[in-house]
């Protein structure tokens, strides 16, 4: 499960609703799960209109209701549908999912997260509705950026386009202008950032661009020009890439669809060993073949088959994938 937002024990004035507690938060969590090969729960995210809440996870936005301070839900792991109980209490959320006759069981606990500055969570990339003087942004719970979320934050003042750093390396934390993200998306080098727009859906984008995944906790992304794999078409050196873009045609936000943009270049050769896409030479992904270790290999898809000897392995993103993006594996 994916949360984001303050949490309060009891309900004030305009929140929650009669006989339901303001459970709106981005919660990281930590659990277990019966169902083999799932990991469970890395973020919650729950946005609530009186006693009805939307949770964004990582499988998408699902409805939930709200009575005293168990938020009730319905979901899914592995095809397997779930009935699911988040219980607040004391300032820590714990879930309780199960399957019909015991076939699955998850259980998850954990707090709420919290960005400086932030007055509201899980707020909606595409809109921008956070008010004045705000904007809604993508941002971590630590400069490790292992969950990410949106939320409501004081907007800087540098432009889009201009160069920007994250504070500490932690995302939100840029001073990037109203409706802005400090990404390397589309630059030659993984450590050059710019201000780009944000984004909830491709259609949020100027013309010849699409909305690269960043976070599922709502869906949100930044702006970046599309290009042609084993292209030219990247400016400064950098390198055509399959991404995940949010809201594009075919696709459902949550399930997203492997789009091209431009991206960081790196200089590790095929089938050696890597951690990020950024170090991959051009036209290759850091990516696992069959549970193996992260290695660089090349991009493949319809118009651009693997060379002799080599498969394209597609990938795993459901009937979304209609290209037949992928990478290649010796046979």
């Amino acid at each position: 499960m994916d949360a984001a937002s303050d949490s309060s024990l009891e309900a004030g004035p305009g929140e929650g609703g009669a006989g339901c507690v303001d459970m709106s938060g981005a919660y990281p969590l930590t659990g277990t799960c019966s169902v083999p090969g799932f990991s469970p729960f890395p973020i919650a995210c729950i946005a609530q209109t009186g006693c009805t809440a939307s949770i964004s996870v990582l499988s998408g936005t699902i409805a939930g209701t709200v009575v005293g301070n168990q938020l009730s839900f319905e979901t899914s792991v592995a095809g397997t549908p779930l009935s699911c109980t988040a219980t607040l209490a004391n300032g820590t959320m714990a879930v309780d999912c199960s399957a019909a006759g015991g076939a699955a069981t998850c259980m998850a606990t954990g707090m709420a997260a919290t960005f400086p500055g932030a007055t509201r969570y899980c707020c909606d990339a595409s809109a921008q509705n956070c008010g004045a003087g705000q904007h809604c942004a993508i941002v971590s719970e630590s400069a490790a950026n292992a969950t990410s979320f949106t939320a409501c934050i004081p907007a800087g003042t540098t432009a889009a386009g201009a160069t920007c750093t994250r504070m500490g390396g932690r995302l939100g934390a840029d001073g990037c202008g109203a409706g802005l993200f400090c990404s390397n998306v589309g630059q030659a080098t993984a450590t050059t950032r710019v201000c780009q727009k944000t984004c909830g859906a491709t259609a949020d984008c100027p013309a010849n661009n699409n909305c690269v995944l960043v976070t599922r906790t709502p869906a949100a992304g930044n702006c970046s020009p599309s290009c042609t794999l084993q292209g030219t078409d990247c400016i400064g050196g950098a390198t055509c890439r399959y991404r995940v873009a949010v809201g594009a045609t075919g696709a459902t936000a949550a399930q997203g669809r492997y789009i091209l943009a431009c991206d960081p270049v790196g200089t590790v050769a095929t089938g050696m060993s890597c951690q990020f896409n950024s170090e991959c030479g051009p036209g290759h992904a850091c990516v696992r073949n069959n549970g193996g270790p992260l290695t660089c290999r090349p991009e493949c898809d319809t118009a651009h088959p693997c060379a002799a000897g080599q498969t394209c392995t597609l990938y795993n993103d459901g009937p979304a994938n209609t290209t037949g993006a992928g990478f290649c594996v010796p046979n």
